[in-house]
């Protein structure tokens, strides 16, 4: 005999999703953000700050390629990859990002972490340059988001 509901067979995976979904719906107004206080005035000018933007991804993606590089010759590479995470934690373009391109936010992080543990686990340099491409990718897609938000923003 057949149910009237035929559940799929990952309908665990659904429910954790409308759960994750009530469970954002329900955040309060003004998040806590992870990196600690923000400037308001200029998360809500984050237009008028895409070149400084532009500037701290540059500068992270030359902190990744020396670390990969560094990783490359065999030198030790541990307090700069600690080093990149606070820039990147410090950076006006992480909260930026957090506020104003929320969507691609989890990927940074997921491939910060990547990075990290690639590096430190002394995977094989293949695996680190790997890592760090997907890093510089996806900090260049929060800033492309970034950039997509301020060409919607009304003067």
């Amino acid at each position: 005999m057949q149910t009237r509901y035929d559940w799929p067979a990952d309908w665990p995976a659904y429910g954790i999703a409308a759960l994750a979904a009530l469970l954002l719906a329900a955040q309060p107004f003004n998040p806590a953000f992870a990196h600690g206080e923000l400037d308001a005035e200029h998360l809500e000018e984050f237009h008028l700050h895409l070149d400084d933007y532009e500037a701290e991804v540059e500068e992270l993606v030359g902190e990744i390629r020396a670390v990969a590089d560094a990783r490359a010759r065999g030198d030790d590479t541990g307090p700069a990859v600690g080093e990149l995470m606070e820039h990147w934690e410090e950076a006006g373009v992480h909260a930026a990002i957090e506020t104003r391109a929320s969507v691609t936010y989890p990927d940074i992080w997921q491939t910060l972490a990547a990075f990290r543990q690639a590096v430190e686990e002394e995977r094989g340099t293949q695996a680190v340059e790997t890592a760090a491409d997907e890093l510089e990718a996806a900090l260049w897609q929060g800033y492309g988001a970034l950039r997509l938000a301020a060409s919607r923003v009304e003067n």
